[in-house]
């Protein structure tokens, strides 16, 4: 029986009464322990809004379009290339954005709110501080000389400082079973508008009506999901029919279907994602890719690949690592360019030791995701937690309902 209903059964048979047994009162004393500090009053109600709003607004510290368009990629792409044909090594120098990064007082902003959520007694509490600690320190990172041994090593220790070996083993095993499969460019005759109308199309039919298709110039992946209402779709990508249907299920129906359902709740927390959500968030997304008709080529072995690349990164400047991914891509080299790009984009010069070991998340969430049953995977889509709250999940949902914010 569900906690919440526990709670009214035992509620409806004290009515009656009809007391339950001691060992049953005694349960119904721990539960009520547990879940009567989870019932918040109207004033903590409104200021939990007030701090919610502006975490919102702290969250544009992490900046994804910084981290995630790379203005000169088509030159830097040519460049390494030719010196690839001419037997000469080159390491890809990336402009990333117009402007300086700028924070705009946002890391401040970020630390007074945490003494605020720190002083605040509400079951949330620590979910934001979580988040704003580690906006804090990727604001202070980004702020360092991007070119500098000392940002390559913070960056790599934001994200745990390695890749967990245990993943490397289980990328080597998928990549056997899976090895990649080279697509014909000919079939690819769908252009970035025509997918956009698409996408707009399922968006409608999922009842996802708040959400936009935009189209955006030097994008790395060829979609993306934005918190805020927006679906992008790289201006300049194409894609097959066999793309389509996988590509949908696994930006709409999992990354904004999360989203979606995380903003019912009326809290920026839950629209964003609860602490390590990118975990089930790509795992989800991967997951609900595989289960279309007809699952593009290459799901598994990409997200192996760039385990094995992150894993990697830390040792290899970006020329070694694309040589190191030729025993997996060896015939197509301008493809394989773009997964080391992926896991090098965050760097301006691509000869620093780093990588971005977020790329790892795709593995490692999609191993979870598959061993979950149709309701657990079901509830992960709707409360858009990571890992850690798995557990929790019972708590999280009886905070929801206790505050009337389902």
């Amino acid at each position: 029986m569900h906690r919440l209903h526990l709670f009214e059964s035992y509620a409806r048979q004290s009515y009656l009464g009809a007391l339950p047994d001691r060992s049953e009162t005694q349960k119904f004393v721990e539960f009520f322990d547990v879940y009567s500090s989870l019932k918040m009053t109207q004033e903590d109600l409104k200021r939990l809004f007030v701090l919610d709003k502006e975490f919102d607004r702290v969250r544009e510290l992490r900046k994804t379009s910084y981290m995630k368009e790379i203005l000169n990629l088509d030159t830097e792409r040519e460049k390494f290339l030719e010196a690839l044909q001419e037997g000469k090594k080159y390491n890809p120098v990336f402009r990333h954005h117009s402007q300086p990064y700028s924070q705009n007082g946002l890391v401040e902003k970020a630390q007074e709110l945490i003494k605020e959520f720190r002083a605040f007694d509400c079951f949330l509490s620590p979910y934001y501080i979580d988040k704003l600690e580690f906006l804090v320190t990727f604001g202070k990172i980004k702020k360092m000389d991007l070119d500098s041994l000392a940002y390559g090593r913070a960056m790599l220790d934001l994200y745990g400082g390695r890749v967990d070996p245990a993943l490397v083993t289980a990328a080597r095993r998928i990549i056997s079973k899976n090895p990649y499969v080279n697509v014909n460019k000919a079939s690819q005759d769908i252009t970035a508008q025509e997918l956009a109308k698409l996408a707009e199309q399922e968006l409608k039919r999922l009842g996802y009506d708040k959400w936009k298709v935009v189209l955006y110039d030097n994008m790395i992946p060829r979609m993306g999901v934005k918190d805020k209402y927006e679906v992008k779709v790289n201006s300049e990508a194409r894609f097959s029919k066999r793309d389509v249907p996988g590509l949908l299920a696994h930006e709409l129906e999992g990354h904004v279907g999360r989203r979606f359902h995380g903003d019912l709740t009326g809290l920026r927390l839950f629209r964003s994602g609860l602490p390590g959500k990118n975990q089930l968030d790509e795992g989800l997304a991967i997951w609900k890719s595989l289960q279309v008709k007809t699952p593009k080529p290459n799901v598994l072995f990409n997200i192996a690949l760039f385990t094995l690349l992150a894993s990697k990164c830390d040792s290899m400047d970006f020329y070694e690592l694309f040589q190191f991914g030729k025993r997996y891509i060896p015939d197509n080299d301008k493809k394989l360019f773009s997964k080391v790009m992926r896991i090098k984009k965050i760097c301006h010069d691509t000869s620093l030791l780093t990588g971005d070991l977020e790329e790892q998340e795709y593995l490692a969430g999609y191993l979870l995701v598959e061993k979950m049953s149709d309701r657990e995977r079901e509830e992960i889509l709707k409360y858009n937690i990571g890992p850690e709250q798995f557990g929790e999940l019972d708590r999280v949902k009886a905070f929801l309902r206790l505050n009337e914010l389902l």
